[in-house]
């Protein structure tokens, strides 16, 4: 692969990211300040009180990590700004993973248009 074509991909890569950046917020920016998002916001207070080992805490019903993870960064913020700092993460997170299926659908494929949408989807 020459330079050239490399440049080329990490930019669409790049605007890709952009891309779904832009579509996330713009459809979750009338509740961005409103609504926080499903992050299992009950581990929020925990995440306030205690350290980072409350991310090890008995679960009750199956391994749930990720929503506690959120938790840890939302609690960084004031409880006024809760709400746009869940959503924001959530939404951060949803870009990385589309991001990721757009590098293994590429990785196979070789096509970024259809690895842009398949990360989209």
């Amino acid at each position: 692969m020459t330079k050239k074509q490399t440049v080329a991909r990490n930019w669409w890569f790049v605007v890709t990211g952009f891309v779904y950046t832009l579509l996330i917020f713009a459809r979750d920016w009338k509740a961005i300040n409103r609504i926080g998002a499903d992050t299992g916001y009950t581990y929020v207070p925990d995440a306030v009180k205690e350290n980072l080992w409350v991310l090890f805490k008995p679960f009750p019903e199956y391994f749930e990590i990720s929503g506690r993870a959120a938790a840890e960064i939302v609690a960084i913020f004031p409880i006024r700004y809760h709400a746009i700092a869940s959503s924001t993460v959530v939404n951060l997170i949803w870009v990385a993973l589309g991001l990721f299926i757009y590098a293994m659908i590429f990785q196979e494929s070789k096509n970024q248009v259809v690895s842009s949408l398949a990360g989209l989807v």
